[in-house]
């Protein structure tokens, strides 16, 4: 994938509403997933392709980034669409917040969630992290924010009103986005007037982060090849636990052959 914005990039999980013309010049609206944001451009997550230089509007609640496509790329999920902003058009916190934003620097900056900032800073963690082989240290203090807030959650909780209401079944489609310590979960479902369901889409974090590991894992080869071959393996191994211990716990996922 090209990768050529030289802003820090902020992982996030958001949808949003795009706006184009096909190719027939017809104007389409779809809803895309947003992955990741920087000060110049977002990239985007769609079923369906779109053309390189195509022009778009992002629609988000406080207003809309405008921009270009820059590139289109398939992987095993859908299609990942960078877009670079036009000139003068920035992102900027105070003007938009996606949901599920990931910035270490604001989760262990809040002075309520004291534990939390006090381990990151233990562990020299507080200016923010980018060497993939630290996630686990990561995941392990939005654990400790976790329960910091579950515990603020409950000390507030006011069981006042009925704890669910009334479903009635009608034709539509929803979808929706909920983030895991993997990535983003994404679901998407259509139903008709009885409640069926017609069709389903879950796209889970392991699909998402399978080619990011492939990649860093052939990267992590070809640095270190002069590594015994256990170690190595270990090492590889390692790689793909960074971004998804599931699959290396239910499955011996890497199998190392060196062509000598």
């Amino acid at each position: 994938m090209e990768d050529r914005r030289a802003q820090p990039r902020m992982l996030c999980a958001d949808l949003v509403r795009i706006h184009f013309r096909d190719k027939l010049g017809r104007q389409r609206t779809k809803v895309a997933n947003l992955e990741d944001i920087s000060l110049g451009g977002v990239c985007l997550q769609l079923d369906d392709p779109l053309p390189k230089e195509t022009p778009l509007r992002i629609a988000h609640p406080n207003g809309e980034f405008r921009g270009r496509v820059r590139y289109c790329i398939y992987r095993e999920i859908g299609y990942f669409i960078g877009v670079e902003f036009e000139p003068g058009c920035k992102w900027s916190r105070r003007q938009y917040v996606p949901e599920h934003i990931l910035d270490l620097r604001h989760l262990v900056s809040r002075s309520v969630k004291r534990a939390a900032r006090q381990v990151a800073e233990d562990v020299g963690l507080v200016r923010g992290v980018r060497n993939p082989f630290k996630s686990i240290v990561v995941r392990s203090i939005e654990t400790i924010y976790a329960i910091d807030e579950a515990l603020r959650i409950l000390s507030a909780y006011d069981p006042a009103g009925p704890p669910s209401v009334p479903v009635y079944p009608q034709s539509g489609i929803g979808f929706g986005a909920s983030e895991a310590p993997r990535g983003l979960l994404y679901h998407r479902y259509r139903i008709d007037n009885e409640g069926t369901i017609l069709d389903a889409k879950i796209v889970p974090p392991t699909a998402q982060n399978q080619p990011t590991i492939e990649d860093d894992v052939r990267k992590f080869v070809t640095k270190f090849m002069e590594l015994p071959r256990e170690q190595l393996t270990w090492k590889c191994e390692q790689a793909v636990r960074n971004y998804d211990p599931c699959i290396s716990c239910a499955t011996h996922f890497v199998k190392l052959e060196i062509d000598e």
